[in-house]
């Protein structure tokens, strides 16, 4: 049997406008990286551009998916009372 610790730490404060968010680097490699995200109720990772890389948003509870792509911005906000899990899915 396998056990996978995941552990998690603040994200870059520079990135972040309100709240606790915190990341979980699950796996990285030269082309993409993939984490989870977890936005405390009332958090916000501020609008920020994606120069150099693509994003995908794969939200845990609904299925929902966002994706941001070369050039554009985005943001992220949990305006709920509950905590958000976010699978987030960077590449080249």
């Amino acid at each position: 049997m396998t056990t996978n610790i995941t552990t998690f730490t603040p994200l870059e404060s520079s990135f972040v406008e309100r709240g606790i968010v915190r990341r979980a680097l699950l796996f990285q490699r030269d082309l993409y990286s993939v984490s989870i995200l977890e936005l405390e109720p009332n958090s916000k990772i501020k609008k920020h551009k994606h120069t150099f890389d693509n994003e995908k948003y794969v939200f845990v509870d609904t299925g929902r998916v966002e994706v941001c792509i070369k050039g554009d911005s985005h943001e992220l906000e949990n305006n709920t009372d509950k905590k958000m899990t976010v699978l987030a899915i960077k590449w080249v």
